[in-house]
């Protein structure tokens, strides 16, 4: 099983303040609080302490509700890594303007990707450049950008190995997609496991 979720923070982005982060201070340990408060980026701030909250409120969903258990790794060169009770545990999350996606798995890979699908920016150059693209029209880019990325993720690979041939699924995995509103979405697997996606997770961020 996968557990995914989702969460939309209003722009422009709050000051990142005692006030503003309250409702999500009880899914930080200490040292995360402190990393963030420690940022002079807001967007980095609230997307490191937003991402770790939303980490732990999945895990949370699975019956292992003692936050001290659940540990994430500090940002480095590596992807985060996740460790509930000491027992390590799969881990994928993605950022893109103000919209957080994260999954957790006890015993499974997942890779997911979020992307805005802004209208400035020139996707016919990358459809025209990489040959991953090719069958691509403006209206579907997105859905395969975010496909590349989380199939990177989830195979452990540069999303650079997969630009300049074509996408061809293997048969025993499977990519989810979404779109909401303005936001596409992508989850790779295995096939035969299930994703369960959640709820967005009660945070009143102001």
């Amino acid at each position: 099983m996968i557990w995914m979720a989702q969460l939309r923070i209003p722009q422009p982005w709050p000051p990142f303040c005692e006030m503003n982060f309250a409702p999500i201070r009880t899914y930080l340990h200490s040292v995360e609080l402190e990393y963030a408060c420690q940022q002079k980026n807001i967007k980095r701030a609230w997307e490191f302490a937003l991402g770790r909250a939303l980490v732990r409120y999945l895990v949370a969903q699975t019956g292992n509700l003692c936050f001290d258990g659940i540990e994430i790794s500090l940002p480095s060169l590596s992807p985060p890594s996740l460790s509930v009770n000491r027992s390590p545990w799969h881990l994928s999350i993605s950022h893109s303007e103000g919209a957080i996606l994260a999954a957790v798995s006890r015993d499974n890979s997942v890779g997911v990707d979020i992307q805005f699908t802004s209208k400035n920016r020139n996707t016919s150059a990358f459809i025209t450049e990489y040959s991953v693209f090719k069958d691509c029209t403006v209206d579907t880019f997105y859905s395969r950008w975010v496909a590349l990325e989380a199939y990177a993720k989830f195979n452990k690979i540069a999303v650079v190995e997969l630009l300049n041939q074509p996408f061809i699924l293997p048969t025993e995995h499977r990519i989810s997609h979404g779109q909401d509103n303005d936001y596409c979405w992508a989850a790779a697997s295995h096939q035969d496991v299930q994703i369960k996606e959640l709820a967005t997770p009660p945070f009143k961020i102001k």
